[in-house]
Formats: C-alpha cells, structure tokens, sequence
C-alpha cells in the first residue's frame, strides 16, 4: 500500500496532470490548486491551472494565473501564451496577438507562440503572416506538438494556396 503525502506538491501536480489528460478538468483544477496552497510559488501547477480554466470556458481566471506568473517573472514565455490564449478566448484577439509576440521576442523558438499566433493570423484572413508562422512552427516542433504536425501542413498547404 502506498503511503499518500497530502503536502506533495509533485504528486499533487501530476494527479492534475492525469486529470486533465482523462478530460475532467474541474478535478485538474482541484489538484493544481491543492498545489498552490501548499505552494503558491509553483509554476508549473499555476501553468497547468491557467491551461485548465481554458478548457473550462473561464479565461479571466486563466488570464490571472498566467498574470500571476508573470508577476515573478516577465519573460516566462510559456505563461505569456497562456495569458494570450485568454486574452484571444475573451475577444481580445489584437492584444492577444501581441501578446504572442512578445513571447516570440523572448523565445522565438516557442513551437506554441508560432502555432497560436498562424491560427490567429488564418482567422483574421491575414494568410500570409499564418503561413509564416506554420512554417516556424513545424521548424521548432518536439514531440509534444507531434500530433499537430499533419494539421498544421495542411493548414500550411491551405495558406499558400490562398496567398498566391
């Protein structure tokens, strides 16, 4: 039997993980915040929280973790996609937009700020920039984005089509 460590914050963490990979995120939530009151400094569970109330349809709450990220450290790249996928998610999609870029500044080998900022890019018509943008993805892509890949050549092949 296994002993349970309810101060954890790693155990805390990855149950979250599995949570949200399972799609119940309201039970990701739980765990994530279970993290942040015993440690309110942990990035990765305010990362992993800011990603799940996306999911849930609350991008204030998703905005202010990302925020609060990026209170203790401005050039987090990662928690700037975050913010701006909240921004984008609450109708803010210019500010959102600059908001990738300024990730990009930052880590302009961010696979998620590319593939975020060329959806947007397509949504606003502006091929081109999307086109751009899918390509630097599939350049900077690991193995966490793997199973983008195929959507995002054909989203390329789309744009080019519709550039030319």
């Amino acid at each position: 039997m296994l002993k349970r460590d309810e101060l954890n914050v790693d155990a805390h963490n990855n149950v979250g993980i599995l949570y949200h990979d399972k799609g119940l995120y309201e039970d990701a939530a739980r765990e994530f915040r279970r993290v942040l009151a015993i440690n309110p400094s942990y990035v990765t569970a305010r990362l992993n929280l800011s990603a799940v109330y996306l999911k849930l349809g609350r991008p204030d709450a998703a905005a202010a973790e990302a925020r609060a990220v990026l209170a203790t450290d401005p050039r987090h790249s990662d928690a700037l996609v975050n913010l701006a996928l909240a921004q984008d998610a609450a109708g803010q999609g210019p500010e959102a937009q600059l908001t990738l870029r300024r990730a990009l500044e930052i880590a302009p080998h961010s696979a998620a700020a590319h593939y975020n900022l060329a959806q947007m890019y397509e949504r606003t018509g502006e091929l081109a920039l999307a086109a751009e943008h899918y390509r630097q993805f599939l350049q900077f892509a690991g193995p966490a984005q793997a199973g983008y890949i195929a959507d995002v050549r054909a989203r390329l092949q789309a744009a080019t089509r519709g550039t030319k």
